[in-house]
């Protein structure tokens, strides 16, 4: 089988992971210290992984299936929507109608990180700089409102909490190939980058 996207539980417990053992990709959690896994979702559309809820009572992960009917985006194959299931098994939840792909809570389950998709764009295009190109963004669970947290016009993406809770690492192409890049979560902020490759380019964080 294939087997990708682990993520860790929070208390280093647990690893979800998708794995297409049964025809199409599904979630699924094992223990971190090895042991059978135990399957989560169930669906023909593909499931992917993104991070454990706060209390590691759930794995949050993509999926294109039925969208809400308010969701003002037109149904499309192409743009995901996020859901949660718990680790015990039962019905997934939407979280999300938003395309929130790469989405990780913070440590209090009060705000998410996420990259968005806005089209058909091929994510392994390098240098791509358009309309689509993908941004981070932050989810307020309060007031449910969206922050656009970068505005490069090329591909900024795959977002990851600081230890802090105050800053975020991510990978952008600003600097002419994806690198790792630290920016503090305060209104326009700069990016540092952290990393500078050169033709082989950081693909996952």
């Amino acid at each position: 089988a294939y087997e990708t996207r682990p993520v860790w539980s929070h208390d280093g417990r647990s690893i979800a992971f998708a794995s297409d053992r049964n025809g199409n990709m599904d979630v699924y959690v094992m223990p971190a210290s090895g042991g059978e896994p135990r399957r989560l979702t169930w669906h023909s559309s593909g499931d992917l992984p993104s991070d454990f809820t706060a209390d590691d009572s759930a794995v949050i992960f993509e999926s294109v299936r039925t969208d809400d009917a308010a969701c003002i985006l037109f149904p499309s194959r192409a743009l995901a929507e996020l859901y949660s299931v718990g680790v015990d098994g039962g019905t997934p939840e939407m979280v999300l109608t938003t395309p929130a792909l790469r989405a990780v809570w913070d440590a209090d389950g009060a705000r998410m990180l996420y990259e968005d998709r806005k089209g058909y764009e091929n994510e392994l295009r390098k240098h791509h700089t358009s309309s689509i190109a993908r941004d981070v963004w932050l989810y307020d669970v309060a007031n449910g409102s969206h922050t656009k947290l970068t505005d490069f016009a090329g591909e900024d993406r795959n977002p990851r909490w600081g230890a802090d809770g105050q800053s975020l690492y991510f990978l952008s192409e600003r600097g002419g190939d994806f690198n790792v890049y630290r920016m503090p979560l305060a209104p326009g902020a700069q990016a540092e980058q952290l990393t500078s490759f050169e033709h082989h380019p950081v693909r996952d964080l």
